[in-house]
């Protein structure tokens, strides 16, 4: 899905689309990739039975729903078209970016049901991307980096302890481990 079309990957040729700003995306039954990376327009994806990957971009300031359905169901959101710096909170059942919170702030929430695993791409700008990840609580989560000054907050709600590497944040009692790239701080 895109601004322009809608590519269905079965039967049907690419469809054109013009001033579409809302986009309603529902698969069925098996595995499926929902791609909205290039849609600026608010998308809603419901997911079917089966592993199902969504894709998102960092260029649309649209709030967006998903909900993976049945199976093992993977969210990629790509933000590095984006050339402000960008603050994430990271919840077992959203993420919040902030794009440009020193400036004038946008902000956009994905709201997320029944997905298990997220991967995050954090902005282009030559500052600094911030990860908190205090509310993930379940599944997977791999966090990208590509500022010079990128970091990464964890917080833990009970007893537990935190572990950091240059690769990976352990949280005990929490959501387990969650892979890291291109984090220069952990607070």
């Amino acid at each position: 899905l895109s601004d322009i079309s809608l590519d269905v990957s079965i039967n049907f040729a690419p469809i054109k689309l013009s001033g579409i700003d809302i986009a309603i995306l529902t698969d069925g039954p098996g595995s499926h990739t929902l791609d909205a990376t290039d849609f600026t327009g608010e998308a809603t994806l419901m997911g079917g039975d089966g592993n199902d990957i969504f894709k998102l971009g960092g260029g649309k300031l649209s709030h967006n729903t998903l909900d993976g359905g049945r199976g093992t169901n993977s969210l990629v959101e790509n933000f590095s078209g984006v050339t402000n710096d960008i603050n994430f909170t990271l919840k077992s059942d959203a993420v919040l970016a902030v794009i440009d919170p020193s400036g004038t702030p946008i902000q956009r929430l994905d709201a997320i049901t029944n997905i298990q695993s997220v991967t995050l791409l954090g902005g282009s700008a030559p500052g600094t991307d911030n990860f908190d990840v205090s509310g993930w609580r379940t599944g997977s989560l791999t966090l990208i980096g590509t500022g010079p000054a990128d970091t990464v907050q964890a917080q833990l709600k009970a007893a537990g302890t935190i572990s950091v590497t240059d690769s990976a944040l352990t949280m005990t009692g929490g959501s387990g481990t969650l892979s890291l790239s291109g984090m220069e701080r952990a607070t």
